[in-house]
């Protein structure tokens, strides 16, 4: 869960770091991503606890360029149904908006997969 959290207050600190304009730059850097993590937790520690739960169990039956794969998959599909949350229930902007969410989350959960195969 810890790691759901830590990736979205990333995502979010990149995000607005990308679409903020240079007058705004700061204060929006400090508050936003909080703000972000803050509105879409709903759904962020529910699929990080999930995440925890399955990845290490599922990783653990195949070798590691399999597990990583795998959970770059899982990461990318996750990173999906993130994108289509935050586009129609918190923010209520187009998808195309939230979309750099699915390599993001298939890069971080990807990952993450590998490291804990690799141990």
């Amino acid at each position: 869960m810890l790691i759901a959290v830590v990736s979205a207050l990333v995502w979010s600190f990149l995000w607005t770091l990308v679409t903020s304009s240079r007058n705004e730059l700061w204060p929006d850097l400090i508050a936003l991503p909080f703000h972000g993590t803050l509105m879409t937790s709903w759904f962020i520690l529910p699929l990080g606890g999930i995440l925890g739960a399955c990845l290490p169990r599922l990783s653990a039956l195949h070798s590691v360029c399999g597990s990583t794969l795998i959970g770059g998959g899982v990461g990318g599909a996750i990173g999906f149904l993130c994108a289509i949350l935050t586009s129609k229930f918190v923010w209520q902007l187009e998808f195309k908006n939230y979309a750099s969410m699915i390599p993001f989350c298939a890069f971080v959960v990807g990952f993450w997969t590998w490291l804990l195969v690799r141990k």
